[in-house]
């Protein structure tokens, strides 16, 4: 009796032998977590600390998460015995809408963790809800992709048509907020003016421009709306600036000398606005908007493109196509650092001054590469230029029209054996084209002369003269989702508008389509 007494004693000394809670979870604090972030930010912290019991060991904190939504920033931090704090941002790549997800921390043996402790885990939830972007310019942004992180299902409503009598023509539009710019031209006096609308086709504000025979598009950077226009072949061509939130104008006036041709948007990059022009062609504008000066002016060194471009920029550089040549500037200086000859482009062909318009803009793409249509007016080869300074077709045949880019690829408008639309997916790693579009056969009219490419993470929007399509990215077989008969210059605001500049019974229109 007394053998099996002290067996018993010495199994509840064993048992209680080890870390006296060794098998407690931390606490933590907050439990969860709730955040905002616009679409590419990097900046929006998820933190939260924990408090774990006492050990009678050395236990280390580590924290398990998917770096695909989320970055540890340094390492985990201790405040006291007992107290650890830990840090994320959110990831640059995080998609339109609401992102979940889990972070686990746990004690552990070792560092890094091979050993956790068992029954230490504790889990941290998150959600982030992730606002799209502005589209602030050409193909939405300084890179000119026409790409919209975002997954759409297919769910399209017609929420509003924006038609007032007496406009001629209006031009693509630019977003900043709930708030929608875009400048009108009237039918009988052909003067110009800035309009601000709200996502619900109100319009809020408008302000005259004037009456310049040659103008551009609108441009958006913080709360002020740029819109370049040529009143006369000169060096003092204004870019007219108004607030976005009242419309009224901002000074001082930016200038940029140019002769009559075409214009589109300025690009708009940090706290910089740039523009391609010129008055014989061929010059890249920088300027300071804070201090509403130009910064510097430089010249490319292909053939004389006289209008209708605008730059792309990124962290480090300025891209511009100068017919023949991409050429790279420094971003702070203006200084040419690079120009990659065109081996497809073709001098002859453009030898008259009016074909020297390039209305379209260089593509950002992976790595360094930048995408090019030799000829943006006309069917012209797809061109992508590498760091290493080669200058590589891409696809097959010739483009026209703003293509768009996105995770790898690159969808472009050409023209089938009859002169009916076609739309390309080409891989920009070896150009192979991955696979070809064609509108239904009740549809064989050619693309849209004013229409651009969309490219999202399910959907591609394309227009052919008498039709706008979602056509599906992810079946295999790209069927068409929703058309509308309202093909044009489209753009997604950040609250899932799709807008479209269109025409309907022979009038300009402005047509908004909810498409989440």
């Amino acid at each position: 009796m007394m053998r099996v007494l002290f067996a018993m004693i010495g199994a509840l000394i064993a048992l209680g032998a080890g870390p006296a809670m060794a098998q407690a979870a931390p606490t933590l604090y907050p439990s969860s977590q709730t955040a905002n972030v616009t679409e590419g930010a990097t900046d929006t912290l998820i933190q939260f600390d924990a408090v774990t019991p006492t050990y009678d060991k050395s236990l280390f904190p580590d924290v398990q998460f998917d770096p695909a939504k989320l970055s540890l920033v340094g390492p985990i931090s201790s405040s006291g015995p007992n107290s650890y704090h830990a840090t994320f941002k959110t990831v640059a790549t995080l998609p339109g809408g609401v992102t979940t997800g889990t972070i686990t921390f746990r004690m552990c043996r070792d560092s890094p963790c091979a050993h956790p402790w068992p029954t230490t885990e504790q889990t941290f939830t998150y959600t982030i809800n992730v606002t799209l972007k502005d589209w602030v310019t050409y193909q939405r942004d300084a890179a000119h992709s026409g790409y919209v992180h975002a997954s759409y299902a297919g769910v399209f409503k017609k929420r509003w048509v924006w038609q007032p009598a007496g406009t001629y023509r209006f031009t693509r539009v630019a977003t900043k907020g709930s708030t929608i710019l875009v400048a009108s031209e009237d039918n009988r006096s052909f003067s110009t003016s800035m309009v601000s609308l709200t996502m619900l086709g109100a319009p809020i504000w408008v302000s005259p421009i004037g009456t310049p025979p040659w103008f551009g598009e609108p441009a958006v950077s913080g709360g002020t709306v740029y819109f370049p226009s040529i009143p006369t072949s000169s060096n003092d061509n204004p870019i007219t600036a108004f607030d976005v939130a009242t419309g009224a104008p901002v000074t001082p006036t930016l200038t940029f000398d140019s002769q009559y041709s075409p214009l589109l948007a300025p690009t708009p990059f940090g706290d910089s606005l740039y523009v391609a022009a010129g008055y014989n062609g061929n010059e890249v504008i920088s300027y300071d908007l804070a201090a509403g000066t130009r910064r510097w002016s430089s010249y490319g060194q292909g053939a004389w493109i006289y209008g209708g471009e605008t730059p792309a920029v990124d962290d480090g550089h300025v891209y511009y196509y100068s017919g023949g040549y991409i050429d790279i500037f420094d971003r702070a200086t203006g200084q040419r650092t690079n120009s990659i000859r065109d081996p497809n482009y073709d001098f002859a062909a453009h030898s008259g001054s009016y074909d020297h318009y390039y209305v379209g803009a260089p593509m950002l793409g992976t790595g360094g590469n930048v995408i090019v249509l030799n000829d943006a007016g006309g069917l012209a080869p797809l061109v992508k230029f590498t760091p290493a300074g080669d200058a590589i077709q891409l696809g097959s045949g010739t483009y026209r029209g703003a293509s768009a880019f996105a995770n790898g690829v690159v969808y472009a408008e050409s023209l089938s054996s009859t002169g009916t639309l076609r739309l390309d997916a080409v891989n920009e790693a070896d150009g192979a084209l991955l696979w070809t579009w064609s509108p239904p056969a009740d549809d064989l009219t050619a693309p849209s002369d004013t229409g651009n490419v969309i490219a999202t993470d399910t959907l591609i929007f394309v227009s052919t003269r008498s039709k706008l399509y979602a056509i599906s990215v992810t079946d295999p077989a790209h069927p068409v989702i929703w058309s509308a008969a309202t093909p044009g210059a489209i753009a997604i605001s950040r609250d899932n508008l799709l807008l479209v500049t269109t025409t309907l019974n022979g009038q300009p229109a402005l047509v908004a389509y909810s498409v989440k």
